[in-house]
């Protein structure tokens, strides 16, 4: 076994593996939260819905880092599937003011499946409005 520092290994790491990550021109990209640490390290990965390769990650689950994410690949995106987070509107409409943003099921139905079910109107009425402009760009 080499006689490596786990620091000396990571930083290698993050200096090389960006290199190594395919380059892509992605139309759709799918935009969602994760934690590197439960309750503790949050952070926002774009991936390319078709290849399934992740193109991006950045700290954090803000607008500023939605942002970061989302602008390496922004230049050929048209759509842009994530969940109904206000932060994720807005830094859409900073990056790709002309993608469409697509709400997935799996947000949209936690929302409506909730209890309480304070998440349901807005995402029902969101949900239309989006299926109303895709008919219409589609038509």
């Amino acid at each position: 076994m080499l006689p490596l520092a786990y620091t000396t290994v990571e930083r290698w790491f993050y200096q090389y593996a960006p290199a190594l990550l395919p380059t892509s021109n992605p139309t759709v990209v799918c935009v969602d939260e994760f934690a590197f640490r439960k309750g503790h390290d949050d952070g926002v990965a774009v991936m390319d819905t078709q290849t399934r390769n992740v193109l991006s990650v950045a700290s954090g689950k803000n607008e500023e880092a939605i942002v970061e994410a989302l602008q390496p690949i922004a230049a050929k995106v048209k759509y842009v599937v994530s969940d109904l987070a206000p932060a994720m509107r807005k830094a859409m409409e900073k990056v790709c003011p002309k993608a469409v943003h697509v709400l997935d099921h799996f947000h949209n139905w936690c929302g409506f499946s909730s209890p309480g079910g304070g998440q349901a109107v807005g995402a029902g009425s969101v949900l239309g409005v989006f299926i109303g402009a895709w008919m219409e760009a589609n038509s």
